[in-house]
């Protein structure tokens, strides 16, 4: 019997989430209601709903998984991204501690652009974690640069999120992540696009679309990489035409 650990790295890191629930089911079954695995893959099971946007099917399983730490991770993230819920956030991140996957929560807010948290703070954040090897780490340089891209104060701050984006590109790998490196290629292109760079931001919107193709491939049955996949396709089409 896998644990929920082992379908974490055999199919959740891999973005194949439908592929994931499926296993998981199987085994919720073969778990009792007070065993502690079953915390953990109901924890599982809500980070693909939250990978598939639906975001309140996630909180219910969550929620059912009580006190496990992936599950209020889970939580302290739709608390920044869904519900922007400032004093929920506040109090999840002092429950969970100085972590990475907090710091991303706390990220995912500062985006908003009623969010008071600061670049400052955002960078500082980042800088605690920077021995960090972890896909949750890659993550963190990912949000911090779409932090500095939508709140960009000027030219400088959109070179610094170009700089995020390259540590997280190489913290993600050349042959996995490819969910994560599709939705950071087309930041990068957002960027250049923005900084006049019609080649580079047209060379960046390619490899989204690479990404994403190779993500489709894995997980087929997924419909939001197949969305991601034709966002990727219009973005180089549009590019290609305005040059």
């Amino acid at each position: 019997m896998p644990t929920a650990a082992e379908l974490k790295d055999l199919y959740y890191d891999r973005g194949e989430f439908d592929n994931c629930l499926v296993a998981i089911q199987n085994e919720l079954v073969r778990h009792a209601q007070d065993d502690p695995e079953r915390s953990e893959l109901l924890a599982l099971a809500g980070w693909c709903r939250y990978r598939k946007r639906e975001y309140e099917t996630a909180r219910q399983l969550w929620q059912e998984a009580g006190q496990v730490r992936f599950a209020r991770e889970g939580l302290a993230y739709l608390a920044a991204y869904i519900d922007k819920d400032d004093l929920a956030l506040g109090e999840l991140i002092r429950e969970l501690g100085d972590s990475v996957n907090a710091q991303n929560a706390f990220t995912i807010r500062a985006r908003d652009q009623e969010s008071t948290i600061s670049h400052e703070q955002v960078m500082e954040g980042v800088l605690r974690f920077t021995g960090d090897t972890t896909v949750e780490m890659a993550n963190l340089y990912h949000n911090a640069g779409r932090v500095f891209f939508h709140k960009a104060r000027g030219r400088e701050d959109l070179i610094i999120a170009l700089g995020l984006y390259d540590v997280a590109r190489a913290r993600y790998g050349i042959d996995r992540n490819w969910h994560h490196r599709g939705a950071l290629h087309y930041w990068r292109s957002r960027v250049f696009e923005v900084l006049l760079d019609k080649r580079a931001a047209l060379e960046a919107a390619r490899d989204s679309l690479y990404c994403w193709t190779q993500q489709v491939i894995l997980d087929p049955a997924t419909e939001s990489h197949k969305r991601n996949w034709e966002n990727a396709v219009n973005r180089v089409r549009e590019l290609v035409a305005a040059l």
